[in-house]
């Protein structure tokens, strides 16, 4: 397996040369990262994680990359493939770059928030066909079960004179992406984010049609701008079909009218 010269940096400090295995990742961070400037005073948030906070969890766990170089060293078959991409497609890849960066891409990806909005009256209708009893809980979890028919149609009215009105939407929890979604959507962002990387740092180097699409990460709202998190209605996120990697986890984003309150998050 080869290692490249231009990764060579002269350390000022110790006044030697060292092996910068920084360079993809930091390229990733300052060129294709997400992010976005919250104040005007220069902060800024990133999508995932920070390269800073990475860097801060990498340092922690040095045992991390000696054994993925130990890996790499004894692994003739990734040398193989280092000489067919340059010979192919016209990359000089760098494994020993190209795990951090790798590390650094799944910690976005896993660090990727949806927010779980509640059934709107609209919603509550749409599952309603012939309600036989409401039950509501307590604050204090107790609850409390009615059967009367004429309380029951009562209840339903004002759901349907609720669903008449504008559309605002609570908050119900906050999940990370890898409680809700399989391995093939995590697999997918991660491909992603890797085809984007090589297609910015490599310019140059010969192109294969694919049809990769960068799915929902933020959300845009209209005089707020966008946030780095995805909110998610419960039409969407309560349906039956959960395979997400067929259709987008967002197929009714919001509309012009329709307002977030956010509440206490699970």
């Amino acid at each position: 397996m080869k290692a490249f010269g231009d990764f060579v940096r002269y350390n000022k400090e110790l006044g030697i040369n060292e092996y910068d295995i920084t360079v993809y990742a930091s390229f990733f961070a300052d060129n294709i990262q997400l992010h976005l400037e919250y104040d005007d005073k220069g902060n800024w948030v990133y999508d995932g994680l920070s390269y800073d906070e990475f860097a801060i969890r990498w340092d922690n766990d040095p045992d991390r990359f000696c054994n993925a170089l130990q890996k790499m060293l004894a692994d003739e078959e990734l040398g193989k493939l280092q000489d067919e991409i340059e010979e192919e497609i016209g990359i000089k890849i760098d494994y020993f770059n190209f795990y951090p960066l790798c590390a650094f891409v799944d910690a976005i990806v896993r660090e990727r928030y949806f927010v779980l909005l509640k059934p709107t009256a609209k919603d509550i209708l749409s599952n309603l066909k012939e309600a036989k009893e409401i039950t509501i809980t307590n604050s204090d979890s107790s609850k409390v079960t009615f059967l009367n028919h004429q309380l029951i149609e009562t209840a339903i009215n004002a759901i349907k004179a609720k669903a008449d009105e504008g559309k605002n939407y609570e908050t119900e929890r906050m999940v990370r992406i890898d409680e809700i979604a399989n391995n093939v959507v995590m697999q997918s962002k991660f491909a992603f984010w890797i085809a984007t990387f090589l297609r910015e740092y490599f310019p140059n180097a010969k192109r294969r049609n694919n049809n990769l699409k960068m799915d929902e990460g933020y959300s845009q709202f209209p005089e707020i701008g966008i946030v780095p998190v995805t909110f998610v209605k419960y039409e969407d996120w309560h349906r039956k079909s959960m395979d997400w990697t067929k259709t987008s986890l967002v197929l009714h984003p919001f509309q012009k009218g329709e307002t977030i309150t956010i509440g206490e998050l699970k």
